[in-house]
């Protein structure tokens, strides 16, 4: 059984016409999430601080410095870049806000006169796929926990009776 040229070429064409696209969303997948881990690293090199921990999903990257108490919060959904550096030691609170539609992260700030907050948003329905909705809540929470153990809370003293 001899094969000729033109069934391999043939087979050739019909082997990329099927893996290549395959191939191309998986690199281009990798490449997006590199892409925003290295926009993180870029952050650490001008901010001075060092992520200990860091995760990166879809086109979001989140890191914290432990040491300096500051959060990276990095989305390359929209152009330009959209980043947040975030000083621990002025959060008084951290929680995860499910809307249904969007999962965010709320860090409140109430040190002042007016309460302040910072929403880092890990969901949205428009942007992401529905069926990774679990994973996200999964990885909001991991985060809510690990800024809660970094915060400076300040709690107010009680009032002594008399």
């Amino acid at each position: 059984m001899i094969i000729d040229l033109s069934t391999i070429i043939i087979t050739a064409i019909f082997i990329l016409a099927i893996f290549g696209p395959i191939a191309y969303l998986i690199w281009k997948g990798q490449h997006r999430t590199h892409q925003s881990v290295r926009i993180l690293r870029n952050i650490e090199k001008e901010k001075s601080i060092k992520c200990t921990a860091y995760d990166s999903w879809n086109d979001k990257t989140i890191g914290i410095d432990p040491i300096n108490k500051k959060l990276v919060f990095v989305d390359i959904q929209s152009l330009p870049v959209n980043w947040k550096l975030l000083d621990l030691n002025r959060v008084s609170s951290c929680k995860v806000i499910d809307s249904g539609e969007i999962i965010q992260l709320m860090l409140g700030n109430d040190f002042g006169n007016e309460p302040q907050f910072d929403l880092l948003t890990f969901f949205n329905t428009q942007t992401d796929d529905p069926l990774e909705r679990g994973f996200h809540m999964v990885l909001a929470k991991k985060w809510a926990q690990l800024i809660d153990k970094n915060i400076t809370k300040h709690l107010k003293t009680p009032k002594r009776a008399a």
